[in-house]
């Protein structure tokens, strides 16, 4: 953690938050973090954790638990990029309580439909 904080130092970033339902029908989720400063930059896997279920609640707690380990991140956050399923959009509008910057971004991934 000490490298992804160094490296974003003080710099604006964007968080991606991605959920899925594995097999076993556990819920899984995931926060991955990167700095906006004008040149492409990596995404930072910080946190992965296994859900009750993937709803507005346990979601926010994740993301609330997830961020806490990068002090006054808050202010630096700009960009959420999610998927557009009905609870993240209510997430993205919570976390703005907290993050007065952010702007949620959706990425339709899942409507895509490759045939071979």
């Amino acid at each position: 953690m000490d490298q992804i904080i160094s490296d974003i130092g003080n710099n604006y970033v964007y968080i991606i938050v991605d959920e899925t339902t594995v097999p076993r029908g556990l819920a899984i989720a995931n926060v991955l973090i990167g700095k906006l400063d004008g040149v492409p930059s990596k995404s930072y896997l910080v946190a992965y954790k296994e859900l009750e279920s993937t709803n507005y609640k346990y979601i926010c707690q994740f993301i609330n638990s997830s961020l806490k380990i990068f002090p006054g991140i808050e202010q630096k956050v700009l960009l959420f990029i999610s998927d557009a399923g009905t609870y993240m959009i209510k997430v993205a509008k919570t976390l703005k309580i907290f993050c007065s910057k952010l702007i949620h971004i959706t990425r339709m991934a899942h409507a895509i439909k490759i045939e071979f």
